[in-house]
């Protein structure tokens, strides 16, 4: 474990930032490698600054982030506020309201509106640069003395901040611009500040013309600074240094198991099937039942029965457990080997939503006469445009696909769908996809590199 706790702290809201783009837990393979991608670490300095923040769990075997089992549950205002403490940061209005689509009722438009009217009727939620905060992270100011300032500010208890808080209101520090003197204010502290307790030092130097929620909005946007989760604040320039705390020094780790193909297995027979006993069959609706993303029976295998692909009642346990889950009503059948919890599958992801719901109207027949125009007498121009698969869109049946493999493609999103945040899948393109013939998840991938999860209705 690095000695700088600084470092561990950014590690973890690495972690977070990771699972909270991944819509439930996560296997520890999958979470290091994302983790590893973005930071050089060894995977044990990982596991015990996991095992270390409250804010992780580890249900069925794999890492989870530890809000999401009590957000179905609470009113929307505790959830958003439980979800924002997790984060520790101005979080991407996007990404706040996939989560939360995630456990509530409601499409992602309707949510957004929702929040919208939250931000608009509320004094608990504020937004910088299209994220959502909380404004208890903004410093109060409502006492003149100086233990009550702390007191109020829950700053009592913050010995790192206690022990350096009298050097940090040295004359010297302050200067021209507020942003200035927040960068002098972290160097002199050699330690990460939460918002409040800079929030008080900047406001001891500047007086009135301190601004808690502008100021805040300013060190955000600023490259000198960077955030962390607290919210605390940092120099950027920091992070060079912890990149080299956290570079493993030991050898590397074996490389991992090759991934096991289930459909080649339930295709041959077993040697032998194993029974499963009535304690197995529970351990495999809690695991089915944990994850809102699909279930792979070579990983219930691995995590309920604790059997490897290399063990000799490997080949038996995978046709055993397949056998299980499709008798398992509450589960769908995607693919040979992979099932998907039904009541895990958000109402929004099955229906098409609203506003993209063609508006039907009786025609007169002199407007219809307008309103329809055979292709045959368009420009060639724009005949070629609307026969062209590219922009094939709902009703149309006669485009005429090849047989040649799909390697890419490109898809125009229509503004309707962008606000919406959907994407309609060509028929040409669900042979890229490979798609079942059920709804299914996927995970796509950005080209900065993060994966965002979606919802495929074929």
């Amino acid at each position: 474990m690095p000695g700088d706790q600084a470092a561990v702290h950014y590690l973890a809201d690495v972690a977070c930032e990771v699972l909270f783009h991944h819509p439930g837990p996560m296997r520890w393979s999958d979470l290091f490698h994302r983790v590893a991608m973005l930071v050089p670490v060894a995977d044990a300095t990982l596991a015990a600054a996991l095992e270390a923040d409250p804010r992780f769990t580890r249900p069925v075997g794999r890492w989870d982030l530890a809000p999401r089992a009590v957000v179905e549950s609470r009113p929307l205002g505790g959830a958003l506020a439980g979800l924002l403490e997790c984060y520790g940061k101005p979080m991407p209005r996007s990404l706040l309201i996939a989560e939360l689509c995630l456990t509530r009722p409601g499409a992602p438009p309707q949510m957004d509106q929702l929040l919208q009217r939250l931000l608009a009727s509320g004094r608990d939620l504020a937004t910088v640069d299209d994220c959502i905060y909380l404004t208890a992270w903004l410093p109060r100011l409502d006492t003149t003395d100086p233990d009550a300032l702390l007191f109020v500010n829950e700053l009592t208890h913050d010995a790192a901040f206690l022990a350096v808080h009298r050097k940090l209101l040295a004359d010297r520090l302050r200067q021209r611009s507020i942003a200035d003197t927040a960068e002098a204010v972290l160097k002199a502290a050699h330690v990460p500040l939460h918002n409040r307790a800079l929030g008080l030092v900047l406001h001891a130097h500047h007086g009135d013309r301190f601004d808690p929620a502008a100021t805040f909005a300013d060190l955000y946007a600023d490259e000198r600074f960077l955030c962390l989760s607290g919210p605390t604040w940092v120099l950027s320039s920091q992070e060079r240094n912890w990149l080299k705390d956290l570079v493993p020094k030991e050898a590397p780790a074996e490389p991992p198991e090759r991934p096991v193909d289930v459909a080649a297995l339930l295709q041959a027979t077993p040697p032998q099937r194993l029974k499963l006993d009535a304690e197995t069959h529970v351990g495999l609706q809690e695991f089915a039942a944990a994850l809102r993303t699909p279930v792979d029976v070579a990983e219930a295998v691995t995590e309920v029965l604790d059997l490897r692909p290399r063990q000799r009642n490997f080949p038996g346990a995978v046709h055993a457990v397949d056998a299980a889950l499709a008798a398992d009503l509450s589960l769908a059948r995607l693919r040979p080997g992979m099932y998907l919890r039904r009541a895990g599958v958000p109402p929004w992801a099955t229906e098409v939503p609203e506003s993209l719901r063609p508006a039907t109207s009786p025609l007169t027949p002199a407007y219809r006469a307008e309103a329809l125009v055979p292709i045959s007498e368009l420009p060639p121009d724009l005949a070629r445009h609307v026969l062209d698969p590219a922009y094939e869109d709902i009703g149309e049946t006669d485009v005429v696909l090849g047989e040649e493999p799909l390697q890419e493609t490109q898809l125009t999103i229509s503004w309707p769908h962008h606000r919406c945040g959907t994407m309609m899948l060509r028929r040409q393109d669900r042979r890229l996809f490979d798609l079942p013939a059920t709804l299914t998840m996927l995970s796509l991938q950005t080209a900065d590199g993060q994966r965002l999860p979606v919802w495929a209705n074929p």
